[in-house]
């Protein structure tokens, strides 16, 4: 079964690599938003796949895809400008910590709340650090003043946001769904990967490449992921149901364990 179960994995990885290479050069599923002349924030569809490799896969598959549908899209498709391996050093991240943060802490009571307020806490000293540092924010035809009052809303109003959001997803919905995955495990690796680290990431190159300040880059990476996180999250979950009744062995293989679950019947015992 283990042999069965790395086929499946290699197989299903390129399958998906390829999904997200296409998602991510398609127009309308995948688009740039322009900033004072610059193309600082990807908004696309192409996250799903790769979410799916992290969540079904492990870390060490999650890791090659996320390597290979960026070195692959960049180097074959390119959208403009010359390949830039930051950028795909960014991507390896990206697929790495969410895999190793599900697989290590998935099933463990109070796991997550303790994890998303923990991440919450670097969020907000972030979001104050760079804001605070910023009467005005200027780049290219760009220009943004911004008081203290608009600093306060715009931190709390984050925060808020972020709350809500892991309410909203702690929830049981579809009705009687019940599976491998509860909603908060794939919210988690999202907000991981979304929040937490890409508005980190990303904006290193974006500053060594285009000058672009880091501030600025930060809190546009932050925001337009915020937005496109419930809406991932929610197609990633109605994936995942369907999904997880024909990847049973595969599962049991990623995270090693004996779920009720997934036993099956053979002459009327229930075995493993």
């Amino acid at each position: 079964m283990k042999r069965n179960a790395e086929v499946y994995k290699i197989t299903s990885t390129a399958f998906l690599m390829a999904l997200a290479i296409l998602f991510s050069r398609i127009p309308f599923l995948s688009t740039y938003i322009n900033i004072g002349g610059y193309n600082l924030v990807k908004i696309g569809f192409q996250e799903v796949p790769l979410m799916i490799v992290c969540l079904y896969n492990g870390p060490l598959y999650s890791l090659v895809c996320s390597f290979g549908a960026d070195l692959l899209a960049a180097t074959i498709f390119p959208t403009g400008g010359a390949f830039f391996p930051g950028f795909t050093l960014d991507a390896m991240i990206l697929g790495l910590i969410p895999s190793l943060y599900i697989k290590s802490f998935k099933g463990k009571k109070n796991a997550h709340l303790i994890s998303f307020i923990s991440f919450l806490c670097i969020v907000f000293s972030l979001s104050v650090f760079f804001i605070s540092k910023h009467d005005k924010i200027k780049i290219g035809s760009f220009s943004l003043e911004i008081n203290i009052l608009w600093k306060m809303f715009i931190i709390f109003l984050l925060i808020a946001i972020s709350i809500l959001f892991y309410i909203l997803f702690s929830l049981d919905f579809p009705k009687k769904r019940k599976g491998f995955f509860i909603n908060r495990d794939i919210f988690m690796c999202f907000f991981i990967r979304d929040v937490l680290l890409a508005p980190v990431l990303v904006p290193i190159w974006l500053d060594i490449l285009y000058s672009v300040p880091y501030g600025l880059s930060y809190f546009s990476q932050l925001i337009s992921k915020m937005i496109t996180l419930p809406i991932l999250c929610l197609i990633t979950i109605l994936v995942s149901k369907p999904l997880e009744r024909v990847t049973k062995n595969l599962l049991l293989d990623t995270y090693e364990e004996k779920n009720i679950f997934y036993n099956r019947l053979i002459n009327g015992k229930k075995i493993s």
